[in-house]
């Protein structure tokens, strides 16, 4: 029980110990994808602020998501050792696109039980509403009035469940990507045992990761609310934000996820 304890705590803080560790050798090897990136995310954020319909939301968007991709595989090529990234990190090859496959599978991964959980809500919606007040089968709109007292308990106990299993299922393919870049074919479903009974401190571990970036990003967005006024510094606070979310994040996310593929493998 005691090894067990104390390998579950070595797993949760190693692994932020990696993330944060995974900064500078992420910023030495990638720094020109992580700014790219960086500047990208912050240009999309503004003008997606400013002008959400606008052609060039669309186009920074788009250059986002190339510039993420660059950024990420640079990062995961450092952090799992597949060899040195392209000039700064600019580059698209192999890894990136073995990392666009497997988002793309994660997502349908997720999508799927996503819909099964919406049934799951629906079928238990009417289940509860069906004996409220008001209630009329044929209109949707009547369903929320009618579920009252224990039906809202009821209801809100299988949102929870269900989130809860959305957040287990992603857990149980989080090293997905590490693991992908590390042996150099696509592994989604296929890491799912690597990660059994590991799901609370991965979610541990990646929740303390993501708390540093976090704050940052609550002290940019505490000083864009004080100068509100000021379009300019509101544009620039954007930008500022961009570089963080991504040269912080993306590292140590990796750090992160390539640490829990080493340990877990």
């Amino acid at each position: 029980m005691s090894s067990k304890i104390n390998g579950t705590s070595e797993l949760i803080f190693g692994g932020v110990g990696a993330a944060y560790r995974n900064i500078a050798p992420a910023w030495r090897g990638a720094w020109a994808g992580l700014i790219f990136s960086g500047l990208t995310t912050g240009l999309w954020l503004a003008t997606a602020r400013t002008a959400p319909h606008a052609p060039s939301t669309l186009i920074w968007w788009i250059l986002t998501v190339v510039a993420g991709l660059m950024a990420k595989g640079a990062a995961y090529r450092l952090a799992v050792g597949r060899g040195k990234p392209g000039p700064g990190g600019l580059q698209l090859g192999r890894v990136e696109l073995n990392l666009v496959v497997v988002a793309l599978l994660t997502f349908a991964f997720l999508f799927v039980l996503g819909l099964l959980l919406l049934v799951v809500l629906l079928c238990t919606a009417y289940a509860v509403a069906s004996a409220g007040p008001g209630f009329v089968a044929s209109e949707v709109a009547t369903w929320a009035g009618a579920i009252v007292g224990r039906g809202r308990v009821v209801f809100g106990l299988v949102a929870l469940v269900g989130a809860a299993g959305m957040i287990w299922a992603g857990a149980r393919i989080c090293l997905a990507a590490a693991v992908t870049v590390a042996r150099d074919e696509i592994q989604v479903l296929a890491t799912w045992p690597m990660t059994r009974d590991r799901v609370a401190p991965i979610v541990l571990a990646g929740i303390l990761t993501a708390a540093g970036p976090l704050a940052v990003l609550a002290i940019v967005h505490l000083a864009l609310r004080l100068a509100a006024a000021d379009p300019s510094i509101l544009f620039a606070g954007k930008i500022v934000a961009g570089l963080i979310l991504v040269g912080l994040w993306v590292p140590m996310g990796i750090g992160l996820m390539a640490y829990l593929q080493r340990r877990l493998s």
